[in-house]
């Protein structure tokens, strides 16, 4: 067992807990299960099972670290060995599982041991992988026992310092291996060698037979299913990768960093040698192995270093690869040119798998797509088709620098990986294309995937305090909310300081390029920026924590004999499970006035709604104005102004604002789609007056093609339902048919 755990267990008086039993659980090997489980009902009277779920709650109500994970290892290595023993017991009809327990945010431990340097080898045979790893162990606490991730390997050896240990020095579970005794050095070398069998791992995860090919999936925790190691993002490793395999199977071998050698052995089998300087969470290591039709091009970065970029694709593929390799280029560049990331490696490899099971994996210098995700028809594929693979390739690519050059601390913090990387993505995907469909399709995704999941309450702020599985908080919230979070804080900053986005995330990559770090981080880059200025972050913060959709409310007033017009807003974000109102939020918000035919009245202004009611009176004279709102769509809001169709035609004809206009569209069709619902005669007169709205966009000189489609596509019923508050899907269906109609008849010629 291990006395460090022991130990510190003792000193935070959890010694009522029964941690002996805990590490016992968590060290039974599989070999000894069946008899560990006999030993242990008959000397507690209840099943280790039992046992596990019956102190579950006041392990989970202490919140420590130490016990917390304590017991996650011993209810994984349990679950472990008990779904292995199930597999050959005829009679096991259910598995019956123990309960893993809540992670908790805080208190954070600090990883016990480090690894800054780790060489792996991986040796194809036919029917298995040899590994032989070398970790440069670095002491980080006085724990007297070294664990490491380590899962579905057989063990073969292990060695410390160059010496062999015997069996007795160490456990090797299904999950882990548990060093006893490590040397109290400060620095220690850790030999393994492991077998693992890629041929027949039908999880999708670790390495893994796709097709003819060898690949790798390590997302989160999946590392440790190749190579023992300590799988933690908070643990950053330089990895030599050395792979050995047979030169007619897989004739191209690629993994992170820059190929140092390569040569032929006696017996034609082929050694590749790949090292990356830059130290990395293990779970962005990659390798992949088989034969490509290898596309290439060079980029040289805004420092002269030249970038050599390859796709690897399935044979016949290459022509489909193409427009990938461009994309790639373009997104290097805008990201250099927008964000002043600078790709600091000499290699970029992206290879598309027709069977990769994932989407993409963005490992360092390697990443690996499903062939759907990057591979287009120059000639036969969509608009839509192409865009997705530019946002596919920004997205990834965005993730070099935000999870990878600054790496994240724990999982809770992926929201500052995946979120901050995806906002970053479609800002180059509007640079590329242009806002007005790209942010758009963005709005609507949030709309329709991210706010029902938002207001909900299985939902979840971007700060999750505690999991149980970290896939559990990798959704729609995460990505698609999260994004539109960090679109707001570059808004809030450049409300206050001009070009202040920019200035705090070139703070914030320098500040922290080679650590983990919290959302806190970027935070205090952007607090930088801003107390010159008498402002600060406090406030905004409540983005990060908060549950539910906000909504702003709009009232308008104009005083013609004073000639003033006032602009009232009033925020609300009630908490989906309390029904309790929470803080008011640092909402980036912005208005100007038009005339009817889209005169500009009154400039656009940024504001920064922090009240939960704020108030703006503006000098307009006698003149009719009409507010138009919220430019570019600031902030992941639901958004609500009484407007007259009058008001949203001319919003929708004259706007200057991609989502303005398009909104003005959209809530024009809901309020017609309602007016038809409330219409005891269908046909009548003024469902015609309705449609000529649709036949001027149409007819209309300032709108585009694209402007033009996207006012004919009428919200779904989903969209309807929701803005209506009517789940009468029927009457919704039979009205948005009637409109729909009555536009095709007035539209016609």
């Amino acid at each position: 067992m291990n006395p460090a755990t022991l130990q510190t267990v003792k000193n935070q008086n959890l010694s009522s807990f029964p941690i002996k039993d805990l590490v016992i659980i968590a060290q039974t090997e599989a070999d000894n299960w069946k008899e560990f489980s006999k030993q242990f009902k008959h000397t507690h009277r209840i099943s280790a099972r039992k046992f596990l779920n019956d102190i579950k709650t006041k392990i989970e109500k202490e919140q420590d670290p130490i016990l917390n994970h304590l017991f996650s290892r011993a209810v994984h290595n349990l679950n472990a060995n008990k779904a292995l023993i199930d597999t050959f017991d005829v009679n096991a009809k259910k598995k019956k599982q123990a309960h893993p327990a809540l992670i908790y945010r805080h208190p954070y431990a600090p990883p016990p041991f480090l690894i800054p340097e780790a060489k792996i080898h991986l040796d194809v045979k036919t029917d298995n992988v040899i590994v032989k790893t070398n970790l440069d162990v670095q002491r980080n606490s006085n724990h007297e026992s070294l664990i490491l991730d380590c899962k579905d390997q057989k063990v073969l050896s292990i060695s410390i310092n160059g010496t062999l240990l015997e069996r007795k020095h160490y456990r090797a579970t299904l999950r882990e291996i548990i060093i006893l005794n490590v040397p109290k050095d400060n620095f220690f070398l850790v030999q393994t060698v492991c077998e693992i069998d890629p041929f027949n791992n039908a999880s999708g995860s670790g390495m893994f037979k796709c097709g003819t090919h060898l690949t790798t999936h390590c997302k989160f925790e999946d590392a440790s299913r190749i190579f023992p190691t300590v799988n933690r993002p908070d643990v950053l490793t330089k990895i030599t990768t050395q792979i050995t395999a047979d030169l007619k199977e897989y004739p191209i071998m690629v993994s992170n960093g820059d190929l140092i050698s390569e040569h032929i052995n006696f017996n034609y089998r082929k050694t590749f040698l790949y090292e990356d300087p830059v130290p990395k969470p293990c779970y962005l290591f990659g390798a992949v192995l088989g034969k490509f039709e290898v596309i290439k091009d060079n980029f040289i970065n805004k420092n002269g270093l030249v970038i050599k970029i390859k796709i690897l694709v399935e044979s016949g593929h290459s022509k489909r690869g193409e427009f990938a390799l461009n994309a790639l280029k373009k997104s290097l560049k805008l990201d250099e040119e927008i964000f002043g990331r600078v790709y600091e490696h000499s290699a970029l490899t992206c290879v598309a798998l027709d069977n990769f099971n994932s989407g993409a994996m963005e490992n360092t210098t390697l990443m690996i797509f499903n062939s759907l995700k990057i591979l287009v028809d120059e000639e036969t594929g969509t608009d839509q088709q192409f865009r997705d693979v530019f946002h596919e390739i920004s997205h990834r690519l965005s993730l070099y620098w935000r999870g990878g050059r600054v790496a994240i601390r724990d999982f809770f913090e992926i929201g500052l990986n995946k979120a901050f990387a995806d906002w970053c993505a479609v800002v180059m995907v509007e640079k590329a294309y242009g806002e007005e469909y790209s942010r758009i399709k963005q709005v609507v995704d949030l709309q329709v995937k991210a706010f029902p999941l938002m207001s909900s309450e299985i939902g979840h702020p971007l700060k999750v305090n505690a999991y149980i599985d970290t896939h559990s908080i990798y959704d729609s919230n995460m990505y698609i909310y999260g994004r539109e979070v960090f679109r707001a804080f570059a808004r809030y900053l450049d409300t206050y300081v001009d070009g202040g986005s920019r200035l705090a995330l070139d703070d914030y990559f320098r500040t922290n390029k080679g650590k983990s770090v919290c959302i806190e981080a970027l935070l205090e880059s952007g607090k930088k920026v801003l107390e010159p200025h008498g402002k600060d972050l406090k406030q905004f913060e409540n983005w990060f924590t908060q549950l539910g959709v906000p909504t702003v409310s709009v009232n308008y007033d104009h005083n013609k004999e004073a000639g003033k017009f006032t602009l009232t807003f009033i925020q609300s974000n009630i908490h989906p499970e309390t029904k309790e109102p929470q803080e008011p939020l640092a909402i980036p918000f912005s208005y100007e006035l038009i005339g009817k035919d889209g005169t500009v009245c009154y400039p656009r202004t940024n504001i920064i709604l922090e009240n939960e009611k704020q108030s703006y009176e503006i000098d307009v004279g006698l003149e009719e104005v009409i507010p138009v709102l919220m430019h570019g769509y600031s902030a992941p809001i639901a958004l609500d102004c009484p407007y007259t169709f009058q008001q949203l035609e001319s919003i929708a004809l004259f706007s200057n604002d991609v989502y303005c206009k398009w909104k003005a569209g959209q809530d024009y069709s809901v309020k017609a789609i309602k007016e038809i619902m409330d219409c005891k005669e269908k046909g009548s007169k003024d469902i015609n007056d309705l449609v000529l709205f649709y036949k001027r966009a149409l007819e209309s000189d300032r709108l585009s093609n694209i402007a033009k489609s996207q006012s004919l596509h009428l919200p779904s019923l989903g969209d309807l339902a929701q803005k209506l508050n009517c789940y009468d899907f029927e009457s919704i269906n039979i009205a948005r048919e009637v409109l729909l109609k009555a536009i095709v008849f007035k539209c016609k010629n």
